[in-house]
């Protein structure tokens, strides 16, 4: 059991040192943005909204036409298949 410990010990403090040096490198804020924003492209989160309103262009209108569009033109959930792709 002590072995075991000692292994897991061993193991955490390895992980430990990447984050270490990323955190002295960056600093701490730097080193954590870092870090979310590799979270949230690994799990396709939007940051950035689809539409802005105002502006140069069509404002509003515009935007929600092409949010209209968007919408009907997208794949249907019942033609996604499984693995994502659009079913024929």
């Amino acid at each position: 059991m002590r072995l075991e410990a000692q292994a897991e010990g061993t193991k955490l403090a390895g992980e430990a040192e990447p984050y270490r040096e990323g955190v002295q490198a960056m600093g701490r804020e730097g080193y954590v943005a870092l870090q979310v924003a590799g979270t949230l492209g690994e799990h396709h989160v939007k940051v950035v909204p689809d539409i802005a309103v105002g502006g140069e262009g069509g404002g509003l209108a515009q935007a929600l036409v092409g949010t209209m569009l968007r919408t009907q033109l997208a794949p249907k959930p019942e033609r996604l298949a499984p693995n994502g792709h659009v079913r024929g």
